[in-house]
């Protein structure tokens, strides 16, 4: 056998020593990444507050009773029922039918229903539409009235 000198000795000490501190380094950061990210979305920092996840769930309103708009002196109300609206022009003791017309009674803020005219050609109504649009608000019933050329928007709320 050879004679190893003391400087090779060291030399191959080293290198031992080195070759192991590699292997326990990989083992670690393997041991690091397969469990440190296992609960990644739950770490927090201290005197951080933890993070909660809110669902947002649309709740149907129900539609059905009457509705009502003012304007200079001018009433307008609307009825909802059964999955029809009738809305009417009242002034002091004269009313006058200005949309019946088929209607969603289960809606939700911000829904948009598309009304169509369930009258019978006869029937003398104020708009000649043969559909309308509501737009559902909190407690509200938006509509265009246009009469002679002027289109209006009315916001009717439930009473």
């Amino acid at each position: 056998m050879q004679k190893l000198t003391d400087k090779k000795a060291a030399r191959v000490a080293v290198a031992a020593v080195a070759g192991l501190g590699i292997v326990i380094a990989t083992l670690l950061a393997m041991l690091f990444m397969t469990s440190a990210n296992r609960d990644a979305g739950n770490i927090e920092a201290p005197g951080m507050t933890p993070r909660t996840t809110t669902t947002v769930v649309a709740v149907q309103q129900s539609l059905d009773g009457q509705w009502v708009a003012e304007n200079n002196g001018i009433k307008m109300t609307a009825t909802v029922a059964h999955d029809t609206i009738s809305v009417e022009l009242v002034n002091n003791d004269t009313t006058i039918n200005f949309w019946d017309g088929s209607f969603e009674s289960f809606a939700q803020v911000g829904d948009v229903i598309g009304s169509v005219r369930t009258t019978a050609d006869g029937t003398i109504m104020v708009s000649s539409d043969q559909e309308k649009t509501f737009i559902v608000g909190d407690g509200t019933i938006s509509f265009d009235l246009s009469f002679m050329g002027v289109t209006k928007h009315i916001k009717a709320t439930h009473v």
